[in-house]
């Protein structure tokens, strides 16, 4: 994920392991996006690229429980 952030030059990269390190949740991942999403607004940079991974839902706790759950 860091190699392909550096390669597009993204503006926001989320990283699941430190989602899951901070403990945080989809409402904050979210929040932080829409956060630098405005603020670049301000700024009159309507663009932008945000990668984030396939799993990361897996390291959210809420969706972590209900997958396990499931499975």
């Amino acid at each position: 994920m860091l190699e392909c952030s550096l390669q597009t030059r993204s503006n926001i990269t989320i990283v699941s392991e430190e989602v899951a390190q901070k403990g945080q949740n989809l409402e904050e991942v979210v929040k932080y996006i829409a956060d630098i999403v405005a603020l670049r607004s301000e700024k009159k940079k309507n663009f932008g690229t945000v990668l984030i991974p396939e799993g990361l839902l897996q390291h959210l706790p809420l969706f972590k429980q209900l997958i396990e759950e499931l499975n």
